[in-house]
């Protein structure tokens, strides 16, 4: 069963980590994206830390994008200015993938 889902990488008789082997078999399935969104609504308070987590709130991925909600306007503009990589980092970091390519801030609901 498992032989159907192939990673494009040689291994060349080396052990793959289970991540990569994770990530190959999640985009063949075509669930690669609902899978990091998910990862990143588990780990949001990890990644961002208690201040920033609760005056946002991860709301979705589409594509490569994470639309994040953000309780007010000086929260807004404070996370897209000087924030925004630092988060993209942790977020590759925390979850082991680097499918979130941008992230997308915008006022709505936090709670």
């Amino acid at each position: 069963m498992m032989g159907q889902f192939s990673n494009s990488k040689e291994r060349n008789g080396k052990p793959e980590q289970v991540s990569n082997l994770l990530e190959g078999i999640l985009k063949q399935l075509g669930i690669e994206e609902k899978f990091s969104a998910s990862r990143v609504l588990d780990q949001w308070l990890d990644i961002v830390g208690s201040q920033v987590a609760a005056n946002t709130k991860p709301h979705k991925v589409e594509k490569d994008v994470l639309f994040v909600y953000v309780s007010n306007s000086s929260w807004l503009m404070e996370l897209t200015r000087f924030y925004k990589n630092t988060i993209l980092k942790n977020i590759q970091e925390k979850t082991g993938t680097n499918t979130i390519k941008d992230i997308v801030f915008k006022l709505g609901p936090v709670r």
